[in-house]
């Protein structure tokens, strides 16, 4: 057990770049999580393609349903890994975490190194998810770059923002089996409250707010003015999320991140308050 000294916010820097390395060191030497981890986007996208249709996004038609299904599957699968990454990496680690707390751990440096990690992972991901997507399927963003980059911003914001919650249920159980049913909870909001797959109407719509997978798809679906292209033919936006601007859709997702990583800091400081 590494004995960490007590608690300049320089010492509590320190204790962050220590976890970082000590977490990627664990991740390549374990020859198993490592392939794992370098599979789960290749074999996501393939996954996402199998329920692509190749007349989806034609030069003068465009099929609004098979394109926010094939939408919401990239978004989904990007908010898939996020919590099969996370969702176990604090409650596992508890007896280690206990005794390094006593030794001068600092807990806010501790779930952000985990948070830096998660997000690298996903960022290494999400460029191989975006960039297989983006050569496969032809959207018509209305600006190419702009929306080829925020195509990757959703998917990655989505990913992270997911983690994140991955994180709190990891800060809130003391073991990743007793997680199963509130990551269960997590994914089935990412698909019942997405306004993708089906029409929310009443208080209950509230809760697309927080969903991450919800401001993906809006991003997305922004991007390409798929409620443009059907205003032109039935006067009529097909879905108010591809309305939202991307800016609000960007600030929710970090806004989710950000709240669920401070409840997990709160959690752990809670469990651990008196151990001076």
């Amino acid at each position: 057990m590494k004995k960490f000294k007590k608690r300049s916010a320089k010492m509590n820097i320190t204790h962050y770049g220590v976890l970082v390395r000590r977490q990627f060191r664990q991740i390549f030497s374990n020859a198993k999580l490592f392939v794992s981890l370098l599979l789960q986007a290749p074999v996501m996208l393939l996954i996402a393609l199998f329920v692509y249709n190749e007349n989806t996004f034609l030069p003068d038609y465009v099929s609004l349903f098979d394109a926010s299904t094939i939408i919401f599957v990239l978004v989904f699968v990007s908010a898939l890994m996020g919590i099969l990454n996370s969702y176990g990496e604090i409650c596992n680690e508890r007896p280690v975490l206990t005794r390094e707390v006593f030794g001068g751990l600092d807990v806010t440096g501790y779930v952000l190194a985990k948070f830096t990690v998660l997000a690298l992972i996903g960022l290494a991901q999400c460029l191989i998810l975006s960039a297989g997507a983006l050569i496969a399927i032809d959207f018509p963003f209305t600006h190419p770059f702009a929306g080829a980059l925020q195509f990757f911003l959703a998917l990655y914001l989505t990913n992270v923002s997911v983690a994140a919650m991955g994180l709190l249920i990891s800060s809130v159980l003391k073991n990743a089996g007793s997680a199963i049913l509130p990551v269960l909870v997590v994914i089935l909001m990412q698909v019942v409250f997405s306004e993708a797959v089906f029409p929310i109407e009443g208080a209950v719509r509230n809760l697309c707010y927080i969903t991450s997978t919800m401001w993906g798809v809006s991003l997305i679906g922004q991007s390409c003015d798929l409620n443009g292209y059907w205003m032109r033919y039935a006067g009529e936006p097909y879905k108010e999320i591809y309305d939202y601007s991307p800016v609000l859709g960007i600030a929710a997702l970090v806004a989710v991140a950000a709240l669920c990583l401070l409840l997990a800091v709160v959690k752990l400081k809670r469990d651990y308050k008196n151990k001076d």
